[in-house]
């Protein structure tokens, strides 16, 4: 009879298509579907996010998949990621990640800092003291181009202080 090709395993071990592609594509494909509509950007940013933290947690592609958010997120516009900036704020303390959100935090800041400066108040105000370094290292690169971004942060940053004081 005719030959048949060995069987591959179908544990986990023994992965059947190539992860570091599917991972790429995965992420590519999502965000360059915003580039044709936004009509579910919460979502597919959110997806997009999640897969990206799941790369890091389990130590699978972090590298290849942060690179690949990292570039196509160079051609989206910052208001695309004001809508999870909650999200990157509260993942820009992994260490894999801190690099891209922190960019993508900056420039949500610098084009929107009435809005988004509130939200970046959260981390200055930290009492995780690695936290308040982290706001401070970005409102101070923010700030050394952006003064009118400094204002406001001051502002702001008075608020709750005030606020905190009551």
């Amino acid at each position: 009879g005719p030959q048949r090709a060995p069987r591959r395993s179908q544990s986990a071990a023994a992965c059947p298509f190539d992860l570091l592609n599917l991972v790429c594509f995965t992420l590519r494909g999502y965000l360059q579907a915003l580039h044709r509509g936004n009509k579910r950007l919460h979502f597919i940013l959110n997806r997009v996010l999640q897969l990206a933290w799941d790369c890091c947690e389990l130590d699978l592609h972090r590298r290849e998949a942060l690179a690949e958010v990292d570039r196509q997120a160079r051609t989206m516009e910052p208001w695309m990621w004001y809508v999870v900036l909650p999200q990157l704020i509260s993942r820009v303390h992994n260490a894999d990640m801190r690099a891209v959100f922190t960019r993508l935090i900056m420039a949500v800041l610098v084009a929107y800092p009435n809005q988004a400066g509130w939200q970046i108040v959260q981390l200055l105000k930290s009492s995780d003291k690695e936290h308040q370094k982290l706001g401070k290292d970005m409102l101070l690169e923010v700030s050394r181009k952006h003064n009118d971004v400094h204002q406001i942060m001051v502002v702001y940053y008075q608020v709750c202080v005030d606020l905190n004081a009551l």
